[in-house]
């Protein structure tokens, strides 16, 4: 349980209300931050040149569901993992489910929850892996 509360509270830190930071080293693509508007070109943009095997390692509080489905999407084209190590939430979890292999680290927080919109202000978390 502290483990998991550390997680939380690194991520909570670590994770700036802007668009996702994402990077490409080795064979894995490292996705972190919130997901906004135009995050989904940003990705094909750096995924553009790797068509070998890869990983795409999320650490993501969520953010817009749009740009999250077209990023699901164009990792699950390519028949890659997907990685979560510390916290994947909301819109996260619809780019880690585009995964063709899934996993997570044994403390790595997953939170599922129903959809909203910008008219309904209380979204409330529905389950957690």
């Amino acid at each position: 349980m502290k483990q998991a509360f550390l997680a939380a509270l690194v991520a909570g830190i670590a994770l700036p209300a802007y668009a996702a930071n994402i990077e490409v080293r080795g064979d894995k693509v490292y996705l972190m931050g919130t997901i906004e508007l135009g995050d989904d070109e940003k990705f094909k943009k750096a995924i553009e040149p790797h068509d070998r095997p890869m990983t795409v390692v999320l650490h993501s509080m969520g953010g817009m569901s749009g740009p999250a489905y077209r990023i699901a999407r164009l990792i699950n084209a390519r028949d890659w993992n997907t990685h979560v190590e510390f916290v994947c939430h909301s819109a996260c979890t619809i780019i880690w489910l585009g995964g063709v292999r899934l996993s997570k680290t044994e403390n790595a927080l997953i939170g599922f929850h129903s959809a909203s919109d910008f008219n309904f202000k209380k979204c409330h978390l529905k389950a957690m892996l």
